[in-house]
Order: structure tokens, then sequence, then C-alpha cells
């Protein structure tokens, strides 16, 4: 295992330029790897590491690339995925304060993942058959998931923002675990969806797959929550409260 630092002295910009290693090569499967200049790098190549730590600058996927290890971003730094489909191996984290961003593309979740960082996505995040993908730091969403069958998307603590452009759908399940949901804009979720949290609806939130339910729900004056198809469950624990609107428009409801 060796300790690789990033000195910039190649082209001071490409992953994939040994020059700009101290080491005079490319970041392999046994390195554990250092980035501590604010720069932005970037890669079109597989990254497979044992661990990242990104203590400054960017670190930008370019094109089809998969990340394999554990990545800390730390504050004032990001991960950013731009373009082409970004795909993750079996055991990745991100952990840190930093920023993980789903610029453009497509975000496959082959393996169960984990983000603790910040979180945002503005395109399209797909969470394939039997996987996990969970959040556990802050996430804003403006973008896509589409959550397979037995798959899952977990919002576990602190605050996730659902704003305009988002959209879920697929035969898996969202999840809010714990923590805070906002929904800033009118926000669809075709999949599952389970709450045992607090969700804050500023404007129309519509369910309309299954939905179990056994936290609350704070409606603002003007808003609405709409329950549309399928069965929707509301069991121990469930709260509504608000000046807006809780809205059976079809479906089944049952009280447990």
């Amino acid at each position: 295992m060796a300790l690789v630092t990033w000195t910039g002295s190649g082209d001071g910009l490409s992953w994939n330029d040994a020059a700009n290693w101290d080491i005079n090569a490319v970041p392999s499967v046994s390195d554990e790897v250092i980035i501590n200049t604010n720069v932005n790098v970037t890669t079109d190549v597989d990254i497979t590491v044992v661990s990242l730590n990104l203590a400054a600058g960017t670190l930008t996927g370019t094109g089809n690339t998969t990340w394999s290890g554990n990545f800390t971003v730390e504050e004032n730094a990001s991960v950013k995925f731009s373009g082409e489909t970004q795909a993750f191996g079996s055991g990745t984290s991100f952990q840190g304060l930093g920023l993980v961003e789903l610029e453009s593309g497509i975000f496959n979740v082959d393996e169960d993942l984990t983000i603790n960082t910040k979180f945002t996505n503005k395109s399209e995040v797909k969470v394939k058959a039997g996987k996990k993908l969970n959040l556990t730091g802050d996430s804003e969403i403006s973008g896509s998931f589409e959550v397979d069958e037995n798959a899952s998307l977990e919002l576990i603590g602190l605050t996730h923002t659902f704003a305009a452009g988002s959209d879920f759908l697929g035969l898996g399940t969202v999840d809010l675990v714990s923590g805070e949901l906002n929904i800033e804009d009118e926000v669809s979720i075709k999949s599952k969806f389970k709450s045992k949290s607090k969700v804050k609806v500023k404007n129309k939130f519509k369910l309309e797959g299954d939905s179990e339910i056994n936290g609350s729900f704070e409606v603002d004056e003007n808003a609405s929550l709409e329950l549309i198809g399928l069965t929707h469950t509301f069991a121990a624990g469930s709260d509504f409260l608000g000046l807006g609107t809780v809205d059976l428009v079809s479906g089944e409801l049952n009280i447990e």
C-alpha cells in the first residue's frame, strides 16, 4: 500500500497524467490518495483506490467512470459527476463535510452506496434492482430517481429538499428513515413511499404509489398532500397539521 499525493507537475489537471503524482504513476487499487491543492482535477477513466482524501478543490468525472474506494470530501471540496455514466464498485462510500454533486449524465447505483456528505442531484439517478442508496447528509434534489424493484433510496438524518424538477419512479421504495424532508415545489413520487419522520409540504406533493406513513406532515397554507391510486396506510405515529389540504384523490386509505 502506497501513499500517493497530487503535485500537479504534469498538465496540472488530469487524474490520468502520471506526472501529476509524486510517485510519477497514476494511483491504483492498493493506494491511499491525497489531493490537497485547490484545483479542478478531471478524470474520464476509472478510479480504483483504497481511499482518497480530497482536502481542497474539485474532482470531476467527465466520462464513463467507475469509482471504487472510500472517498473523504473535506469542507469546501467537492466531487462532481458531469456527463456520461458514473458507476460505483462494491463497498464504495463518500463521507465528509464537502459536496457530492451530479451535474449531468447518469448515476448508476449497481452496488449498495452510502453518501455521507451533502448530495445534490440535477440529473438522473438509477438505483438498480435489490440495491440501496443511502443519503445520510443533507441533500438537494432537482433531478430524477428511477428506483428498481426491491431497491431503495433511503433518506437518513439532516435535511432533504425536493425542489422543482424532482421526479421519482420505479417499483422500488423511497424511504424517509429520519431527518426532515422539505417539498419546495410540485413533486410526484410514483414509487412506494415510506416515512418515519417529518415532511414539510410547501407546494403540491403527490404520492402515486403505495405509501406507509408513521411520521408527521406539516402542510402549509395553499399546499397539498395528494394520495393518488393504490393503497395508503396511516399507522401509529402519523400526524398531520398545517393550513393546507390532505386529499385522498383515488385508491384506498387504511387507518391502522
